[in-house]
C-alpha cells in the first residue's frame, strides 16, 4: 500500500513539473529497474530464504 502512495506522489510531482506522460515514465522506469531483479530470482537454483 505504501508503494502505491509513493508512486502517486512521484507521478504527481512529475506531472506538476510539466511531464504530461508522467504515469508512463514512472512505470517504464519501474519496469526497467525491476526486470533484472526478477530475472535473478528466476535464474537462482534455490529459492530465497
Amino acid at each position: 500500500m505504501a508503494g502505491k502512495l509513493l508512486a502517486g506522489k512521484i507521478v504527481n510531482y512529475l506531472f506538476e513539473r510539466g511531464y504530461k506522460d508522467a504515469p508512463f515514465r514512472y512505470y517504464s522506469v519501474s519496469l526497467l529497474l525491476a526486470t533484472p531483479a526478477g530475472n535473478q530470482c528466476e535464474a537462482r537454483s534455490q529459492p530465497l530464504r
